[in-house]
């Protein structure tokens, strides 16, 4: 049977898919349904580059056959980025999922600054500073053979209604999209059935109150220090980097639609 593995971030984890009528679910969890293959989820809130390269063993011992990576949001702040340096350590972890014949699909980063209210001069430092992670990204993904699929540039990425309540990760309808998109790009032929998935106004009232005001409480002093680290990003002249058409000029094959 297919074993489709899943390893990276909060994404990859499936922070914001609330809807578990049908078991685990998450991205890879939506993919392996559609597919009826076996899901094992690696994914952990807050990973960065060097989580995933210490679960390298792990996902390579559990003989898959499609591994989700989702990684890079998180290292967009937090601390020092040298794009060089993270597109070859990338390249080396999806490099050694294809060295044992599996499929990888990697996701770009949205652009957080889209997404995200800041000031002017933080959003372009965060649109700035996530342009260089999805750089890296792309180009590790090209030297591997690794199947991209683009949330950047898709539009369907800042629907409301495949968003969560915090604005940064996917709701249950956007996860669901994600795994359409995914299947689509590894050549499956899938039909995306649609999920009712608008966060009420109550409810998003209701998590800053509780689950927003405790995150922010929680890691103030990280907010702050990556704040700093934004401010220090080559600023773009607004919040259209000039240079995105350029590195990312083409759509994953279930965008082009």
């Amino acid at each position: 049977m297919t074993v489709v593995v899943a390893v990276g971030d909060s994404i990859a984890f499936g922070v914001g898919d609330v809807d578990h009528a049908c078991g685990p679910q998450a991205w890879s969890g939506r993919v392996s349904r559609l597919i009826s293959a076996v899901n094992v989820n690696l994914g952990m809130t807050g990973a960065v580059l060097r989580d995933v390269e210490s679960r390298v063993p792990e996902v390579l011992a559990q003989g898959p056959d499609i591994v989700l990576v989702s990684i890079g949001g998180n290292d967009i702040v937090r601390g020092p980025f040298d794009r060089e340096e993270f597109g070859n350590r990338l390249a080396d972890c999806l490099a050694s999922f294809r060295s044992v014949g599996a499929e990888v699909v990697i996701l770009t980063v949205p652009d957080l600054s889209r997404m995200v209210q800041l000031p002017g001069f933080m959003g372009r430092a965060l649109h700035a500073r996530t342009h260089a992670v999805n750089t890296a990204l792309v180009s590790a993904a090209e030297r591997t053979s690794t199947i991209i699929v683009d949330r950047w540039h898709d539009p369907q990425t800042y629907l409301h209604t495949h968003l969560h309540v915090d604005r940064t990760h996917p709701s249950s309808a956007g996860f669901q999209y994600l795994a359409h998109c995914t299947l689509a790009a590894l050549g499956f032929g899938v039909v995306l059935a649609p999920i009712a998935g608008v966060p009420a106004p109550r409810r998003r009232a209701i998590w800053i109150a509780t689950s927003g005001l405790s995150w922010v409480i929680r890691r103030f002093p990280l907010v702050v220090r990556n704040v700093v680290t934004l401010m220090r990003a080559r600023p773009q002249r607004g919040r259209e980097c000039t240079h995105c058409d350029a590195v990312f000029g083409w759509m994953s094959p279930s965008m082009a639609d």
